[in-house]
């Protein structure tokens, strides 16, 4: 998959010890989506994670403070503080195995059915079910498009959704 600005990762995250953030101390790091198991360990301990308190607590927890997104279709996800940092990294790893060739598809069914990390997941693995016709951009062609497509005797299989440019430009605006 090719990211804008030639970044080599889907987004980024920027990860905060949530404890000292509420003792007055931000201590965190920006975390390039997907990782390993061995970064992100490195990461939690750099930031503070598992080390001890004054009062013999250990710091546990984090939250994100940031995204960068290295594919515009992520954005309206709203991803949120408490994000789960396994789920991120799936979601990554799946995104990274797109195929250049396939990535159209992706960003056209994100822009139409990409409202959360598991729907995204999801069309990560189910590519296979939506066409991308490049040529139809507007209400016209899209009606030429299916009038060709009913004398041709080829109706449109239901399991099959038709995504055009004409739906990424409703969705940019």
């Amino acid at each position: 998959m090719q990211y804008r600005n030639n970044a080599e990762v889907p987004f980024s995250a920027y990860i905060t010890n949530l404890g000292k953030y509420t003792e007055g101390r931000t201590e965190g790091e920006w975390v390039d989506f997907p990782t390993t198991k061995e970064k992100l360990q490195e990461t939690m301990k750099r930031i503070g994670i598992g080390d001890k308190r004054a009062d013999g607590t250990v710091y546990e927890e984090i939250f994100i403070t940031d995204y960068d997104y290295n594919l515009p279709e992520l954005v309206q996800l709203n991803l949120g503080e408490y994000e789960n940092i396994n789920q991120l990294n799936y979601l990554a790893k799946k995104i990274d195995e797109i195929d250049d060739n396939m990535q159209s598809q992706f960003q056209a069914a994100a822009d139409i059915f990409g409202t959360s990390i598991d729907q995204l997941i999801n069309l990560t693995d189910n590519l296979d079910k939506f066409t991308l016709y490049e040529n139809v951009k507007n209400d016209e062609d899209f009606g030429t498009f299916l009038s060709l497509m009913m004398m041709r005797g080829k109706f449109l299989n239901g399991c099959r959704i038709i995504l055009t440019m004409k739906h990424m430009e409703e969705t940019k605006q």
